[in-house]
C-alpha cells in the first residue's frame, strides 16, 4: 500500500492501461530506461496532458544534464510507484520495453472527483494554515462530500498531537481514506 504525506497523494488503478497513482506529480525523463539512469525532472500536475507538461521541460531546457530547446516525441507511462513518466520515444509498446504501463488517459469522473479532492485537500491543509486536528477533519470530510466521495473516510491521528500542532494530510486513494497526521 503506497502512503505518502501531503504533496504525494495516491490514488492506485492497476491494469493494463492505468491512471496514476500520484495524482499532482509527474516525472520527466531524459532517456527511456527503468529505472532512469539519466535525470527525471519532477514538475506539478494539474491533470493537463502530462505530454504537454514535459515537452515545455524539453523546449525550456528543463534538464541539467541535456541542452535541448526542442521537444522529443515522448510517451506517458506509469511507473511502479504509480507516478506517471513521461519518456523520450514513441509507440504504446514503449512503456512495456521499459517496464512500465502505458498512461490511461481516458476520462475518468471518479478519478477527476478524486484528484479535486486530493489537490483541496492539500490546499487547505498546509502548514501555513496550521489548522487543529478537529478543524481539519471537518474540512476534509467537507471536501470529500463535496466531491461526491462520500465511501471515503477520514482517520485521525492517534495519539492526537496537542491544540498548538499543525496537521497535514496523507492520503491513501486505493484505500480511499485521509489520514490527518501533525505536520512535518
Amino acid at each position: 500500500m503506497a502512503f505518502t504525506v501531503s504533496a504525494g497523494t495516491v490514488a492506485a488503478i492497476v491494469a493494463t492501461r492505468t491512471q496514476p497513482a500520484e495524482l499532482t506529480t509527474i516525472g520527466c525523463w531524459s532517456t527511456a530506461t527503468t529505472p532512469p539512469t539519466a535525470e527525471v525532472v519532477a514538475v506539478g500536475w494539474d491533470g493537463s496532458d502530462p505530454i504537454g507538461v514535459c515537452g515545455e521541460v524539453w523546449v525550456s531546457n528543463g534538464f541539467a544534464t541535456i541542452q535541448t530547446s526542442e521537444a522529443s516525441a515522448l510517451v506517458a507511462c506509469v511507473n511502479d510507484a504509480g507516478a506517471v513518466a513521461v519518456v523520450p520515444g514513441t509507440g504504446t509498446s514503449l512503456c512495456a520495453t521499459v517496464g512500465l504501463t502505458i498512461f490511461d488517459d481516458v476520462a475518468d469522473p471518479e478519478f477527476d472527483a478524486t484528484r479535486s479532492a486530493v489537490q483541496q485537500i492539500e490546499a487547505t491543509l498546509t502548514e501555513d494554515a496550521c489548522l487543529p486536528l478537529e478543524t481539519a477533519a471537518t474540512a476534509a470530510e467537507e471536501i470529500l462530500a463535496e466531491n461526491g466521495l462520500t465511501d471515503w473516510s477520514v482517520k485521525l491521528a492517534d495519539p492526537a498531537p496537542a491544540a498548538d500542532v499543525c496537521i497535514t494530510a496523507g492520503i491513501d486513494s486505493a484505500a480511499r481514506t485521509v489520514f490527518l497526521v501533525p505536520g512535518i
